[in-house]
Order: structure tokens, then sequence, then C-alpha cells
């Protein structure tokens, strides 16, 4: 493939990309976004927080400096959420002419990765800019080390470095970086294949790695703040994380019961060791996807912008068993096949979170009408507040992070009198807050789940 037919396809993903995601830029925020354009000060930002289970200052300091740019206005975070995916297409494109060496391979990595069906999280919410960030700093550290690895110039070794730190300070999953570099050592440069010369690469990002993970946990004001994952838990979310990145139709997916996951995974980890092994580059995407899979599920349940890092790799390791077919015809249909289904599965994604952004809207209006200046005399108890729309496995998020950040973003003052409970049983929409049967006295602020508003309650016995 001629330079220019290469740059015209990349710019008409990217133009495509563009498309799709520039009707987000009309979202509000919603749910965790209160909290993390609440920053007044940088020093606010980059302070570590008992409370929080992450540190992650390049990324809080990142949203300081959108707050103080463009101040409190949706519109300007959603555009740079959606140009941060863009630059990361790019970069997904670069990586993959850098390892693979095939330009037609990486075009299709770079479309399949723009609209893959676990993204949305990431693009259409202000709170994933700490994933898509991680991510940009990441891939420019591996592209950088891969330089390193070819040239041997400090100067590369030194932007390495700089990107793996800014990327593990936006989100630690990055830490898994070092093992993709580590790997991409082992299975293609001869070089570096010492033990010796291993050690000296990696000495310093290792002890930076270490080090962070000992300020975070002497940080933590709990030690239940460090979550390890139970064994039962950990492989269910392996499982079911690795069948949606290998077999990315959750159309199909979705439909499966558990046990399946299992016998797809097996299957088709074994499909691609028995008929690919002979690929290097298979089984260096493969064993950097493993990986991240591992990290993330070690401390978390699956979510969809966990998946996002992942999915890089996943589609490198689904594109190289799809060029394995001689017949062109066979990859262009698999591919196509695949782009439609997950820009279909978007699309229904974006329906869902607009219409979430539409009820926050609404609700953050309509409480600012309750209360034209903020009452501090009572409680305020927020009764039957949903998590998300439409619950899991693919959430659109509501009211999972609560009323106080976005009661400060509306009256500029962090409320102590706020209470939650939930008067009708727990369902997989409501949040898990406690159930009461007596309400205390206070503002009785009730959320109507069949209208999808607020109801100021003025007695507890019209409840």
């Amino acid at each position: 493939m001629s330079s220019i037919k290469q740059i015209i396809l990349l710019g008409f993903v990217i133009l495509l990309s563009y498309l799709f995601y520039v009707k987000t830029l009309s979202f509000f925020f919603v749910s965790d976004d209160f909290f993390f354009i609440s920053f007044q000060t940088l020093i606010d930002s980059i302070r570590f927080r008992p409370d929080f289970p992450h540190y992650i200052p390049v990324f809080m300091a990142f949203m300081w400096l959108l707050r103080a740019i463009f101040g409190p206005n949706p519109t300007a975070y959603h555009t740079i959420t959606v140009f941060l995916h863009l630059l990361n297409g790019i970069l997904v494109y670069v990586l993959g002419t850098k390892i693979t060496r095939n330009k037609t391979l990486s075009i299709a990595a770079t479309l399949l990765f723009s609209f893959f069906f676990t993204h949305y999280e990431v693009v259409f919410w202000i709170t994933g800019i700490a994933t898509s960030l991680m991510t940009l700093f990441y891939l420019i550290g591996l592209l950088a080390f891969i330089r390193f690895s070819n040239n041997s110039r400090p100067a590369w070794y030194g932007i390495f470095l700089i990107s793996f730190l800014a990327a593990t300070l936006s989100h630690e999953f990055a830490i898994s970086l070092l093992y993709a570099c580590l790997m991409y050592n082992l299975m293609f440069t001869k070089k570096y294949l010492s033990v010796s010369s291993n050690f000296r690469i990696f000495l310093i990002p290792t002890l930076l790695t270490v080090l962070l993970l000992s300020l975070k946990i002497s940080h933590f004001s709990q030690p239940s703040m460090i979550h390890v994952a139970s064994l039962s838990s950990f492989v269910e979310s392996s499982v079911k994380s690795f069948s949606y990145l290998i077999f990315p139709f959750p159309g199909i997916t979705d439909l499966l019961p558990k046990w399946t996951h299992i016998l797809v995974s097996i299957s088709l980890a074994s499909c691609y060791f028995i008929l690919f092994y002979h690929n290097n580059m298979i089984r260096y995407f493969f064993l950097w996807l493993v990986i991240t899979i591992v990290l993330f599920c070690l401390v978390s349940v699956p979510q969809a912008r966990y998946l996002y890092l992942s999915s890089i790799p996943a589609i490198y390791v689904l594109l190289l068993g799809i060029f394995e077919f001689r017949k062109i015809k066979i990859r262009y249909i698999l591919i196509i096949l695949c782009f439609f289904t997950n820009l279909s599965f978007l699309y229904n994604q974006y329906v869902i979170w607009k219409k979430s952004s539409e009820i926050v809207k609404n609700v953050t209006t309509d409480f600012k009408q309750m209360f034209p200046v903020y009452p501090t005399d009572k409680k305020i108890i927020f009764i039957n507040f949903p998590d998300s729309l439409n619950g899991p496995p693919w959430n659109a998020y509501l009211f999972r992070n609560g009323m106080e950040e976005t009661i400060e973003y509306l009256y500029g003052v962090f409320p102590s009198n706020v209470q939650y409970a939930r008067t009708m049983p727990l369902t997989l929409r409501l949040r898990n807050d406690p159930y009461l049967k007596t309400i205390p006295n206070g503002f009785i602020v009730v959320y109507d789940n069949e209208i999808n508003k607020i109801i100021l309650v003025p007695k507890i016995e019209e409840l």
C-alpha cells in the first residue's frame, strides 16, 4: 500500500470515528463526573485522598486544568474525550506498523479500535478520560521503548520512562506496560535477551512502581480499600473478559450462559495456539492481552472502560488470525461483520447514554428550582435514586456517585446534610442504599422511576 493511500485510509477511518462520536458533545455530566470536575486548585487535584481508592494525579490535574480553562462546560470536556480517543486510534495504527509491518492490517485495527463495542464508557463519559489518557501515554511509552530497543538512544528511553510514569499516574492499570515492553524485548529484540540487560532497563520503572504502590497503600484510611478478588470471582471475571475481547459480538456473548464463557475462552485460546503458534506476533499480543486482563480482574469486576486498553492486543490477535486466511474475501467479510456488529451496539449505547445524560441534566435543573438557595438547616434525604438507567453489564450511569458533588457544582458548597435511602426492593438499577421503613425528618427528594424525575415530598405520609 502506497504512503498516500495509507494516509487517506487512516484519515477516512479517523473522520468516520469523529462523525460518529461528535454527537456526544451535547451530553451533560453524569455520575462520577461531578467529582472529577470539582477541583478548585492544582494542589487539591494532586493530593492523596485517604477515602479514594486510586492515586491518579496526572488525570486529576488534567481535569483541574480543563476546568481552569473552560469552566464547568460539559461540551468542552466531551470534546477532549473524543479527541483523546481519536489520538489513541492513530497510535494504534502506528503501533501496528511497527510490530506487524502490515499497513492494511494496521488500518483495520484502527477501524475496529475506533468502534470497539466496549469503548462507550471511555468516549461517552467524561470520567473515561482517566482511561483514554492512560492509554495515550501507555502507547507513546511502548512506541518509545520499541525505538529504544532498535537504536539504544537514551532519549527514547527517557521518553519511555516519562510516559510510563504519566500513564501509571493516570490509572494504575498502566503498570502492565512494563510486561508489554519486557515481552517485546524477549520476543523481538535479540540484543537484549540477557537477564542483566533486561534488569538494567527495567530497574528504574520497577522501583518507581513499588514506590508509588507503597505511597498509595500507606495513605489509605482503611485496609479494606485494598480490594483483591476471590479466586472464583477472578476466574469468572477473567474468562468473561477474554471471551468478550476475542469474540467481540456482544449480541451473541450476552445471551450465552456463564459456563459457556469458559468453553468459548478455552476453545478460542486453544485454536490460536494450535493454528497460529508459529506466529510470533500473535503470541506477543496474546500474552500482552492476558496480563492486562489478569491485572484488572485481580482488583475489580470487569467494567467496559477497563477493556479499553485490553482491546488493543485483542484486536491485533483477532486480525492476525484473520489475516492467516489466504482468501482476501474471507478476511474482509469477517472484519466488516465485526465492524457493523460493534457499530450497532455502540449506537444502542449512544441512545441509552443520551437519555441518561438528559435525566441527570433535568434532575440537576429541577433540584436547583426546588432549592434556589441550598438549605443547610435540615437533612436532605434522597429516596430511591438509581445507580444506572439500564443495569449491568453495560451500565449507563446516573447517580452512582451520589449527589454531593452535584450539589457542590450547583451551589459552590459541599453539603454535609445529605442522606440516602430506599423504600423499595433492591434492583439492578437502584443504588444499594439502606432500606428504611421510617424516613427521618428533613427535605425528602424522591426519584420517580416511572417518569425519571425527582419529586419534593412535603410530608413523610405522602411517600
